[in-house]
């Protein structure tokens, strides 16, 4: 019989699921340096990517990637319910494979289906003649490799689910370069990722060692509840982050797509920290609460930390935007991507208030409160489309980008009165952030004021550093949390 989430006298650790022994500096330290390595990875693959297609070519392969990004969530809706209940210890690892592998792959065969009727609004949404048969390719290969991450996440291994996210992107991204330059083009750049993806399942199955177990009936009702909110919560969730792409795709083209794809790739380091902060938060106040919604003193110390730290990165990214991010864009990629500089500057404020969004909707998760998570993101999502459809006619590609900053706060507002309403008194700014904030600034005051122009890739790349090294003198020196924190980086994969 599963054990009772609620029940205090359950032991802390189980040999095959829970995460109550677990880390949680250490666990989001490893995963941010994996993080770090995979977003290198795959800055450099977009890099090759965008300036071998050109803006509407690599546009295209961007739009089917999208299509896949929102037929995918009901798998990571059901891979988030079996993470959750195995934090809390409610079904063992072994049921939650099986019932994760079937659901996936009983959803890739509607999907086919579903590709071959609708094939020719593919093509012309995409411009790529054969973009639509890679939509189910890459729905069974990366999606199940991400979902099994996921739950490599719900037994309080974070560091390591993030490690083979990494070692995706080392083979899947050489493959891609590969592909391109040989001339395969978009198909290359789609089926290098579907190939590299395949090889890693059955490895990643293997190498967790998860022994097959029959799920009860019981273990199916207990996913299922929590499912049929987190499947509604992750398809909203994703539609918000990629409505951008499917409103430039639809109003302008996959010429626009392109530059915008282009300067989200170039802030997404930005979010790393808060990203795997918040998937290991969902975990750390699961397990300790087994999901019953009580949170510690401890916890909400926990839950602020993970704030001030999700920003660690994406405050310099905004203020280094703001000073050299059309110099950046025209020394990497070209000229022909002068016109992503606004939507860089507007994606990098986008990401700062997403740091500060993402911790706060993965506690709620974790108390099982994702009643409340699944309003607040349609409610997001109406807006954001809403004003995208009213501004993009007007403005141009920027409007997108504006709708969802909007969109955004007003997420992080909605989300921060739940947490208030569900764990009581709750502080969100912190010293930490405020240190970041201060530092930002200084470190774009010292950059506005170097003589001379940042017009070659070797004197942006000294900006990028100088500004780097000043900021991170900046943090370190007023705020020991940061200090303590960056103390235990020098580490590997920790499981």
């Amino acid at each position: 019989m599963p054990k009772d989430p609620t029940d205090a006298t359950q032991p802390a650790t189980d040999a095959d699921g829970g995460a109550r022994g677990m880390d949680f500096d250490r666990e989001v330290v490893s995963g941010t340096a994996a993080q770090l390595i995979r977003v290198v990875i795959g800055l450099l693959g977009v890099v090759v990517f965008a300036v071998v297609l050109g803006p509407a070519s690599f546009g295209g392969a961007t739009l089917v990637l999208t299509i896949v990004a929102i037929l995918e969530q009901p798998v990571f809706g059901w891979a988030m319910a079996c993470k959750q209940r195995l934090a809390a210890q409610s079904i063992s690892g072994g049921a939650a494979l099986v019932m994760l592998t079937g659901g996936t792959l009983a959803w890739t065969g509607i999907v086919l289906g579903a590709t071959v009727l609708f094939s020719p609004t593919i093509m012309r949404f995409t411009g790529l003649q054969w973009g639509w048969l890679f939509v189910p390719l890459l729905l069974l290969t990366t999606v199940l490799l991400a979902a099994l991450r996921v739950l490599i996440e719900g037994k309080g291994r974070i560091g390591a689910a993030t490690w083979y996210e990494t070692a995706a992107a080392i083979t899947t991204t050489p493959l891609q370069v590969c592909l391109v330059l040989v001339g395969y083009g978009a198909y290359g750049m789609l089926g290098g990722l579907t190939v590299g993806a395949g090889i890693l399942v059955p490895v990643a199955v293997r190498t967790f060692g998860w022994k097959v177990e029959r799920p009860t009936r019981t273990d199916f009702q207990s996913v299922w509840e929590y499912a049929r909110w987190g499947i509604a919560q992750s398809l909203l969730g994703r539609v918000f982050a990629r409505l951008d792409v499917l409103l430039l795709g639809f109003l302008l083209g996959p010429l626009s797509v392109g530059w915008y794809e282009v300067a989200w790739k170039v802030v997404l380091p930005a979010g790393i920290i808060s990203q795997v902060a918040g998937g290991s938060l969902m975990t750390s106040v699961a397990s300790a609460t087994g999901g019953c919604g009580r949170v510690t003193d401890e916890k909400i110390a926990e839950i602020r930390r993970t704030l001030g730290l999700g920003a660690f990165l994406a405050i310099p990214v905004v203020f280094g935007a703001l000073v050299v991010g059309e110099s950046l864009l025209i020394a990497v990629f070209g000229a022909a991507y002068r016109d992503a500089t606004p939507l860089l500057i507007g994606l990098a404020g986008f990401q700062v208030l997403v740091t500060q969004t993402t911790p706060l909707l993965q506690t709620l998760n974790g108390v099982n409160r994702i009643r409340i998570t699944v309003p607040i993101t349609a409610i997001t999502l109406i807006i954001n489309a809403v004003l995208g459809l009213l501004l993009v006619p007007e403005v141009g590609a920027v409007g997108v980008v504006i709708a969802t900053l909007v969109a955004q706060l007003i997420q992080y507002l909605l989300s921060l009165a739940a947490v208030m309403e569900s764990i009581g008194r709750f502080v969100p700014i912190t010293r930490l952030l405020t240190v970041e904030t201060i530092a930002g600034a200084g470190m774009a005051g010292l950059l506005a004021n170097i003589p001379g122009p940042a017009n070659t890739l070797p004197v942006v790349i000294g900006y990028i550093v100088l500004g780097g090294a000043s900021y991170f003198v900046l943090v370190l020196a007023l705020s020991p949390e940061a200090r303590t924190f960056l103390q235990k980086l020098p580490i590997g994969p920790c499981s």
